[in-house]
């Protein structure tokens, strides 16, 4: 009678099993048999969400991806073109894929994170694969995104700032200001002297002289008054604080023309990655130079269609 009793347990078991859909976590440790990667899952609010969906670990051949958020996704890039069946809601998308039409190995999608959220705010994504030949076969993934506050980089400690170092672009502004930059006062040695008046008998005599030094490092204000492209808009209006932007352009595109204006004239701006655009991901690079020394890093994201 006991041997019966646990059978009819395993039983129950494995039926209960085979009807609960395939259900993961994805956090920090990426489990190999995941459909989708994330880069990070901590994220500052000038940070891009880079979703990659991995078609070698998917089983299903014709399937449908549905991406469902409790934030709004709509302004989602999908960098690969060649989807044509791309539904976009408010909190949803979906995308009709059939592996053995497309010669892909991966779709990413790029996600700026919206500006009303705070830190501290999380974002969740819940990612699920349906087989289109039976929609009750279905994979799914839950993805939490965690805000936190942005740390700023040190300066010349990244890859990107090695790049100033390499045939800077400096307009003609710039080069005048540096010029003349020999006839101006070095102010880190003016002096102001104060003069104590002591009173004699007869006359008055000058003593306990006291110098105050004035020292000027220069402005701190390295930030963008604005930023375009010339002939194109960006995928968001332009903001100071917001240091991240994306672009599309055709394949016929070999460069583009950025305007970056700086909201101190004493900065400095330098630009580069703009031209020899190649096929797929490139990306810009905008330095704004303080006139005390500090940098501001602004990105923009260019995808050259194929």
């Amino acid at each position: 009678m006991k041997k019966r009793y646990i059978s009819v347990i395993l039983i129950i078991g494995i039926i209960l099993y085979m009807l609960i859909p395939i259900t993961n976590v994805l956090g920090a440790d990426d489990n190999e048999n995941n459909f989708i990667e994330v880069n990070k899952t901590e994220l500052t609010k000038n940070d891009i969400l880079e979703l990659s969906i991995e078609l070698d670990k998917i089983k299903f051949e014709d399937f449908t991806f549905e991406l469902v958020s409790d934030t709004n996704i709509e302004d989602i890039i999908i960098e690969d073109d060649v989807l044509e069946e791309v539904e976009k809601q408010k909190n949803e998308i979906n995308i009709q894929i059939n592996k053995l039409e497309t010669n892909l190995s991966e779709i990413k999608l790029n996600y700026v994170i919206p500006e009303d959220v705070n830190i501290g705010d999380k974002i969740n994504l819940v990612a699920k694969i349906i087989n289109n030949n039976d929609i009750e076969e279905k994979e799914e993934l839950n993805i939490q995104i965690t805000i936190i506050e942005q740390i700023d980089e040190p300066e010349n400690n990244s890859e990107d700032e090695k790049l100033q170092n390499e045939n800077p672009v400096t307009t003609e502004k710039e080069e005048e200001k540096s010029n003349s930059n020999a006839n101006i006062p070095n102010l880190q040695n003016t002096e102001k002297t104060n003069v104590i008046e002591k009173t004699g008998t007869q006359q008055n005599n000058m003593s306990n002289t006291s110098r105050e030094v004035i020292t000027y490092n220069g402005s701190d204000n390295n930030y963008l008054s604005d930023l375009y492209i010339n002939g194109y808009t960006l995928n968001r209006e332009f903001q100071k604080d917001n240091t991240t932007y994306f672009l599309t352009v055709e394949n016929d595109v070999d460069s583009i023309d950025v305007i970056a204006n700086k909201e101190d004239e004493n900065a400095t701006v330098n630009i580069y990655g703009n031209e020899n655009l190649k096929q797929g991901n490139n990306k810009i690079l905008i330095y704004v130079t303080a006139e005390n020394g500090n940098v501001r890093t602004y990105r923009i994201y260019v995808t050259k269609n194929a």
